[in-house]
């Protein structure tokens, strides 16, 4: 009887260890699957990532170069051309000087459709592409100037230096008439044009940017027609030439005729300069 019970228990004993065993193995075995599953989801996450960030980066890449490379001052710089630019530039009696401006094509099977505003970036990634081909494209095909346009004003011996260009000139039927200054014939001439608004006539002027001689009628007519924002479009010199003469004061105040601009406040950001004016007019006949 006691050696019965005995090995009965030894049996059941060494049955219980058995199992153990076989449970043990089945564990580890499921770590092992598991631990695999996670790294291998892990690499695949990992890979991923790079993949999308290596791609980002090579996307912002193609648009720096194509769209936003930034020109000092509107010139290349002799390093980047590989070779001097002396040879490149003329110097031309102002006379002399004209912008060269594109022949108009005389096609006009092409329609170019206004632009939705969600689409305006994509737009202008896609056009400034090639070195702006389809902007050049499409400045081509516009109408070549007004036929009916005379510029008898801008053409007049006493006005003509006050042009920087001779051939960008203001027709008479649109351009800025000035108040006559008297004892000085054709002070009424200033080479800007109105623009028409959306909705509103003559709601802007595009004006030369002023010469060194005309910086006073530059100011005159500021005045008169009440400009309250002035947007330069042009830096003072553009690949060696002059573009415009600087008719802000850079500190205190200036008087340009009759008219006294002193700097009220302003602001240098990345790409451009807000300032403040704060113009008076002066009567010097008291």
């Amino acid at each position: 009887m006691v050696l019965l019970l005995f090995v009965t228990t030894t049996t059941a004993n060494n049955s219980t260890t058995v199992n153990n065993n076989s449970n043990e193995e089945t564990t580890d075995n499921g770590y092992i699957i598991s631990t695999v599953l996670v790294v291998s989801l892990l690499v695949l996450i990992i890979a991923l990532l790079a993949w999308y960030f290596l791609r980002l980066k090579n996307q912002r890449k193609a648009v720096v170069t194509t769209v936003d490379k930034k020109i000092p001052n509107g010139i290349l710089e002799e390093q980047e051309l590989g070779h001097s630019t002396e040879s490149l530039y003329t110097i031309i009696p102002p006379e002399q000087q004209t912008v060269v401006l594109l022949p108009r094509s005389s096609s006009a099977s092409k329609t170019y459709l206004p632009i939705p505003v969600d689409h305006l970036e994509e737009e202008y990634r896609l056009r400034s592409a090639d070195d702006g081909k389809l902007f050049r494209e499409e400045y081509n095909s516009l109408p070549g100037g007004n036929p009916q346009g005379t510029y008898e004003e801008a053409n007049k011996e006493e006005n003509k230096e006050k042009n920087r260009y001779p051939n960008i000139l203001p027709y008479d039927h649109s351009r800025v008439v000035l108040t006559d200054l008297e004892g000085n014939p054709c002070s009424d001439y200033v080479n800007a044009s109105y623009i028409d608004g959306f909705t509103e006539k003559n709601k802007f002027i595009g004006a030369q940017g002023p010469k060194e001689d005309t910086v006073a009628d530059f100011w005159r007519m500021i005045w008169e027609q009440k400009v309250s924002t002035v947007v330069m479009l042009t830096n003072l010199k553009e690949r060696k030439e002059d573009k415009c003469y600087q008719y802000w004061p850079d500190q205190g105040c200036w008087t340009y005729g009759n008219v006294r601009v002193a700097v009220d406040d302003f602001t240098v950001l990345v790409d451009y300069t807000i300032r403040k004016f704060c113009v008076q007019y002066v009567s010097f006949d008291h």
